[in-house]
């Protein structure tokens, strides 16, 4: 009896506990159920997709942003996965794809992840970066003129925008020029540079194609290859004015040539003109404005050159003509009195020797007698 007793109050404590404890968790004090913040888990993004899913780039040129957009809950981070092409940059807080792609690469496939504390999503983006199209093809000798058996002077093309890949020609080059099989045809395929040596006499106008991936340019060339040996020379000719004398630091009229302007015909000088004068090599005009003349003398006195100036015929034929040029400073300023040297006395004038006080020799003629003036007589002083 005493036991089963005992059994029954272990029971009924046992009870009266798990009741205090149920009551405990679904009440509280002011007797108000309330939900726990902690039971609320943060949903994970969903459904990653991109504005763009596969994409074509050109080396060098921005790109369009491509933008993501996603389900679930919100993004707190992005990523790639390999990285994506240099100078193409991902957002890593919007997931913003833009830039400009820095060289060519080969098709890619991206993998990009969107991200918050409660998960991830993941989206693929194929990415192809592919070189710019050659613009701009322009040749170092766009009219060049060959002669049979001499070889030829590189002529090099330039371009812009992507690099060429290959390059080629609208027609057989004159005087065996790039035939097929040497190794200059080699070399233009690859860089465009014609080269060689004309085996034969010719003329033509020709279009050369420089080509990549993602298009092509082209420039024109004239070549004419004369036969061996000095062809016809320009006549006899002169300048308009064969012995100019220029002031420092003034502009110089044109000086022309007598020869009528002509196609082929080339000029050249010797020695170099002074400096701040140009002569053009197809018209052979002189033009420009002379340098100021240093010297340890003041004032410098004039300089007089004499120079050659060649007349070349496309077909290798020459002549010269003399050109002689005198270049001095401009009138130099009197200290503190405002009025220019002059060699000329204005009318009414009467001279007399001045004692300057100095002694005074010519840097010209050692022969000269010093003297403590100026030698001979000066303007008087009124």
């Amino acid at each position: 009896m005493n036991a089963r007793f005992s059994k029954l109050r272990m029971f009924s404590s046992l009870a009266l506990s798990l009741t205090t404890v149920s009551l405990l968790f679904f009440c509280g004090c002011g007797g108000t159920s309330h939900s726990s913040p902690a039971l609320v888990q943060a949903q994970a993004p969903t459904g990653l997709t991109y504005s763009l899913g596969t994409a074509v780039y050109v080396q060098g040129v921005p790109i369009t942003a491509n933008n993501p957009t996603s389900t679930g809950g919100a993004v707190t981070s992005y990523s790639a996965t390999p990285p994506l092409p240099a100078g193409i940059v991902l957002n890593t807080t919007t997931g913003v794809i833009s830039g400009t792609a820095i060289k060519a690469t080969a098709t890619t496939v991206y993998t990009i992840t969107a991200s918050n504390s409660a998960g991830s999503t993941t989206a693929p983006v194929t990415i192809t970066v592919t070189v710019a199209a050659p613009a701009g093809l322009a040749y170092s000798t766009p009219n060049a003129f060959y002669t049979v058996g001499v070889p030829i002077p590189e002529n090099v093309p330039t371009s812009t925008g992507g690099a060429p890949s290959s390059y080629t020609v609208s027609a057989a080059l004159p005087g065996g020029l790039l035939t097929t099989g040497t190794v200059p045809a080699a070399i233009f395929a690859s860089t465009g540079i014609i080269s060689g040596i004309p085996a034969a006499a010719g003329t033509g106008t020709y279009t050369v194609t420089a080509s990549n991936l993602s298009g092509n340019t082209t420039a024109t060339l004239t070549i004419t290859v004369s036969a061996a040996g000095p062809g016809p020379a320009p006549a006899n000719w002169s300048y308009g004015t064969p012995a100019p004398v220029y002031t420092a630091g003034v502009a110089i009229a044109q000086n022309t040539p007598s020869l009528s302007p002509a196609s082929g015909i080339t000029y050249s000088v010797s020695p170099a003109l002074s400096s701040g004068l140009t002569l053009s090599a197809s018209t052979g005009n002189i033009t420009g404005t002379p340098a100021a003349i240093p010297s340890t003398i003041v004032p410098p006195p004039p300089i007089t050159i004499d120079y050659t100036v060649t007349a070349t015929s496309q077909a290798g034929g020459s002549t010269t003509a003399p050109l002689t040029i005198t270049v001095y400073n401009a009138p130099q300023a009197v200290p503190n009195v405002g009025q220019s040297i002059t060699p000329l006395a204005t009318n009414g004038s009467s001279f007399q020797f001045l004692d300057t006080g100095m002694i005074i020799t010519d840097p010209f003629d050692a022969k000269v007698p010093r003297s403590n003036g100026w030698p001979g007589t000066g303007p008087a002083v009124r």
